[in-house]
């Protein structure tokens, strides 16, 4: 499975070196930018419709949320398999899941992608209820 948010390429332009990426194993960058981009689907799917899902067009700031995610996720499984509480990488990919939570909660918007609509309760009377009194009517 190839995803539409990151490539190797972007992985070691935002997140890792050339030297970390050449020690993997053919096709496991590749796997945890899908398991990355997977990830960011399933927590922002609550704002984008599963339509829409995954975005056809994304932001550089989703392709480095997927980069960083897939990087983390690279470091952990092969060098940090506990990180240490605060280290840099542990505190970003904190900070991405966040960011992937206000994207959720409709605080963040995405450019060039449009989220679902939100249907609000319409209501309507042909007659006037009576709620505003006339100020005449006080006299």
């Amino acid at each position: 499975m190839s995803n539409n948010y990151a490539t190797t390429i972007q992985l070691e332009t935002y997140a890792l070196s050339s030297d970390v990426l050449a020690t993997l194993p053919a096709g496991l960058a590749q796997s945890h930018l899908d398991a990355a981009a997977a990830w960011l689907d399933s927590v922002i799917a609550a704002r984008y419709p599963s339509a829409s899902l995954p975005l056809s067009s994304v932001s550089l700031e989703v392709t480095q949320c997927v980069c960083e995610k897939a990087a983390f996720s690279i470091l952990r499984r092969m060098v940090f398999d506990a990180p240490a509480e605060g280290s840099s990488y542990e505190k970003r990919a904190k900070d991405l899941a966040a960011w992937a939570d206000r994207i959720a909660a409709g605080l963040v918007h995405l450019a060039g992608s449009s989220p679902a609509a939100t249907t609000q309760p319409r209501v309507s009377s042909r007659t006037a209820l009576g709620w505003h009194e006339d100020e005449d009517d006080d006299e």
